[in-house]
């Protein structure tokens, strides 16, 4: 702000190397494959059986250990590195499908703004679910209500494509 100023202390520095360290790691974890999906079952309460899973994604660290999204995800900066991120776990989402017991369970993914656009999100979620020789009712993609008002019709674009596919679009923290 204006007319201010702030005294320099080491410590400044070095929390943001290691923010800077840590994002570069998080590239070379997407990568490697080191960012993982855990499911979280979704019940039907009625009869007690799983219909569907969220999808939950977290950083198996080498030397940190198993990472939450809030130790990682506000490194995303980069939008090549959100779309990266968003691919690899297209897969992981439609292989984890393929290998259940069940052809009608589903796994949602939480999709950020950053993540569409440009038709590579859209594509791979397509791709997967054609290798995996998936119904594309099992992939379902979940959008927070901030990704819907921004004004991209390349988003929107890439939303009517997964939609007219048949993929289901939800929206999260609506109304927030």
């Amino acid at each position: 702000g204006k007319s201010r100023t702030e005294v320099f202390d080491p410590s400044m520095r070095s929390a943001n190397e290691t923010q800077t360290a840590l994002a570069a790691e998080l590239a070379r974890a997407i990568e490697n494959g080191d960012l993982v999906l855990h499911y979280q079952p979704i019940l039907e309460l009625e009869t007690r059986t799983v219909v569907g899973y969220e999808a939950l994604v977290r950083w198996q660290h080498p030397t940190r250990g198993l990472l939450l999204p809030g130790a990682f995800l506000p490194l995303l900066e980069d939008r090549k590195l959100s779309v990266a991120l968003g691919i690899a776990l297209v897969d992981q989402a439609a292989e984890f499908l393929a290998t259940t017991n069940t052809d009608d369970a589903w796994v949602s993914l939480n999709v950020s703004a950053d993540q569409l656009g440009d038709s590579q999100f859209a594509d791979r979620v397509l791709s997967s679910i054609g290798r995996y020789h998936l119904s594309p009712q099992r992939i379902v993609v979940e959008l927070t209500e901030a990704s819907l008002v921004a004004p991209n019709t390349r988003i929107r674009h890439e939303l009517t494509e997964l939609r007219n596919a048949g993929v289901p679009i939800l929206l999260d923290d609506f109304g927030t």
